[in-house]
């Protein structure tokens, strides 16, 4: 089984569809006061970095243990676009809540990066503070890839959709995705390229996609530059930024201050 079959089987194990928890996460959507405009910061000045709050990874286990609202207002004043925060609990370390205490602390807009197999994803991620969610081509159906952007789109919240091909890329764009995330690191080996980006993301540009982000192995301010030059629009940032002894300084350095 690999790496994202397995995931997917955990994820339908732990779902919870109940009537009761429904309710619950339609209630918190209700109370819900703020809300953030994901492609309106895509549009604005300058490098455009999502900074990722991330404790572990499968590729790296175990990176820093920290304050998920502390390292996320780090990263606002930093000038991040948008934080990524990851909610998986068993390879990541993540939770729900630590989404909770990050959109309670910052006003930016918030991805829940987990891997989405069922609209009950998505209503958690809307419930729990998140304006974006993230779908992998790779991990869905075209149909299911359909259904939940649908339904993301139904809630208000944008959806960055995960590709590594070319041919992953016009499945999203056929779906209806705008913003189309190329993933440098290979969820099945976990190598990392860049090359990736640079080489999909004028391709991708040219099949219509509204914004183009480069995720994964991206640490210093030269790639950046150089993946601006072959049309990506934005970068998700985590490892180097949750390794890094000054994530605030860290962060202005990929955005050339």
């Amino acid at each position: 089984m690999s790496f994202l079959e397995e995931i997917r089987a955990l994820k339908e194990r732990e779902l919870n569809t109940s009537p009761e928890y429904i309710k619950k996460l339609e209630k918190l959507i209700e109370e819900r006061k703020h809300f953030y405009d994901f492609e309106k910061s895509l549009m604005s000045c300058g490098t455009k970095i999502i900074a990722e709050v991330k404790k572990a990874s499968p590729s790296e286990g175990s990176i820093r243990e920290v304050k998920p609202e502390e390292q996320a207002k780090l990263y606002e004043r930093a000038g991040a676009v948008a934080i990524s925060v990851l909610t998986e609990p068993h390879y990541f370390k993540g939770s729900l809540e630590d989404l909770k205490k990050v959109r309670e602390a910052v006003n930016l807009p918030l991805l829940r990066k987990d891997f989405t197999v069922d609209k009950v994803h998505i209503l958690e991620a809307k419930a729990f503070g998140a304006d974006i969610v993230l779908l992998i081509v790779r991990m869905l159906s075209e149909r299911e890839l359909k259904e939940l952007l649908e339904f993301s789109e139904e809630l208000g919240l944008s959806a960055l959709v995960e590709v590594f091909s070319l041919d992953e890329a016009k499945i999203a764009l056929d779906a209806g995705a705008k913003i189309i995330g190329i993933n440098n690191r290979d969820l099945e080996t976990f190598k990392v390229d860049i090359k990736r980006s640079k080489e999909l993301a004028p391709k991708i540009k040219d099949l219509g996609a509204k914004f183009v982000i480069a995720e994964s192995g991206i640490s210093k301010r030269e790639e950046v530059l150089e993946l601006m030059n072959h049309q990506v629009d934005a970068f998700l940032v985590g490892t180097s930024l949750m390794k890094s002894e000054n994530p605030y300084e860290k962060l202005r350095e990929l955005m050339g201050f």
